[in-house]
């Protein structure tokens, strides 16, 4: 697949990236996430992790969106991601990731980097058909209790 648009010189797929302090209005983000019909994937990390302003919420369903990167992941988050297919999570835990894995049906890779005083009670995950890849960070003792049950979810892991 050629990434570059043979007429223009353009790339035809972008990865934007929107770390702190934001030096441009966050409505003038919003607008580029939701106007920009090649943004592939959302890098969204720096020193306020949990910006409400722009949040999952900010991201329309029907983007060609399929990797984001983001710091926190609200509990109460709604719509349906069916097009994400990386998601790396910072600052947050697996129980968290469980109660909204149904809004993300076709994730391929799952990056989790565990926040210790950040716990959140395992929930009933859905069968995770297509996540292939499943890393995560968390300290030993939460392997058995968590990550087990939810590798089980998961009949395409590849090792």
């Amino acid at each position: 697949m050629n990434d570059v648009d043979r007429m223009t010189g353009r790339a035809k797929y972008l990865i934007a990236e929107f770390s702190y302090p934001l030096e441009v209005p966050i409505e003038d983000i919003v607008k580029l996430i939701r106007d920009s019909e090649c943004l592939k994937g959302i890098i969204h990390y720096g020193a306020n992790f949990k910006d409400p302003r722009l949040d999952f919420e900010s991201i329309p369903e029907n983007v060609s969106l399929e990797m984001l990167t983001t710091g926190y992941i609200d509990r109460n988050m709604s719509g349906i991601y069916e097009n994400v297919k990386q998601l790396h999570l910072l600052f947050s835990s697996l129980g968290l990731f469980e109660r909204v894995a149904h809004r993300f049906p076709n994730l391929e890779r799952l990056r989790i980097h565990a926040a210790e005083d950040l716990f959140e009670q395992p929930s009933v995950a859905p069968v995770m058909a297509n996540l292939k890849i499943f890393e995560i960070n968390l300290p030993v003792d939460d392997w058995v209790t968590l990550c087990f049950s939810f590798m089980d979810k998961c009949p395409a892991l590849q090792i």
